[in-house]
């Protein structure tokens, strides 16, 4: 079977713009805190008075209130590539201008969020006005998505490898005699989308490729690149799939 870790070895040592190259396994690695993330930037926006679900009987206006409601994660032939945490966001304040300028900062804050760097990227996906009778505040609801690798590191560009099938050529075993096994693997590129566009992912993608075509791990030909296509995009981070094959001389028995 290929051994993966040789092309790890050569993409890391000739696709300079790569900040990692990942083989994954079965194992949900993600680490990232994307709570302690949103809080971050709320208490950025309310000079600390956000809390969880529900508010407490003695705080200071504006506030912002946040609820995990739902997690997703995207995949690639069955492991873990990103994960996407879903949060209900609330800002509250007694006086409707307050509230109202309060979100439209909190909406800036949150749509400017983007480490350097890093996969961490956060998506608006509906917004809302409303009065609370009971407690006399103005609410400001609004539904956030924040996506992440789901890896404990978060530097992008990132790479993974996967290996997709190994056969022998023709589709039949071949017995007592000398034949040729086909290997096909895939590098699955993860990065941010430039300021240009999509179109923008070229230099890196060319990277990967001029790493890898032509090249000969071995005990084997030379890899053959077999075109690539976008896979998904989530927000500020596209996913692009890039297959290759190569053919080791074998003797079966």
């Amino acid at each position: 079977m290929l051994d993966l870790t040789l092309i790890q070895a050569r993409l890391v040592a000739q696709a300079a713009n790569l900040q990692q190259v990942i083989l994954p396994d079965l194992e949900d690695v993600q680490s990232v805190d994307s709570a302690t993330q949103l809080v971050q930037i709320l208490d950025g926006v309310v000079a600390g008075n956000s809390y969880p679900i529900v508010l407490p009987n003695d705080i200071t206006y504006p506030s912002a209130i946040y609820e995990l409601t739902g997690s997703d994660r995207v995949e690639e032939y069955g492991y873990p590539i990103l994960r996407a945490d879903q949060y209900l966001v609330g800002v509250q304040d007694p006086l409707y201008g307050t509230c109202a300028t309060t979100a439209k900062s909190l909406r800036a804050a949150l749509q400017d969020y983007a480490p350097t760097g890093e996969a961490g990227t956060v998506d608006i996906l509906d917004q809302s006005d409303g009065y609370d009778m009971d407690f006399e505040l103005f609410e400001h609801v609004m539904v956030v998505r924040m996506i992440h690798l789901a890896r404990s590191v978060q530097t992008l560009p990132a790479a993974f490898v996967f290996h997709i099938d190994e056969g022998f050529l023709g589709g039949e075993e071949i017995t007592c005699v000398n034949g040729f096994a086909e290997a096909r693997f895939s590098v699955l590129l993860v990065i941010k989308i430039p300021a240009g566009g999509t179109s923008g992912i070229s230099e890196t993608r060319e990277q990967i490729v001029s790493a890898l075509a032509g090249w000969q791990p071995t005990g084997w030909s030379k890899i053959e690149p077999q075109g690539g296509t976008v896979v998904s995009v989530h927000s500020k981070i596209v996913l692009w799939r890039d297959e290759f094959s190569l053919v080791q001389e074998r003797t079966y028995p």
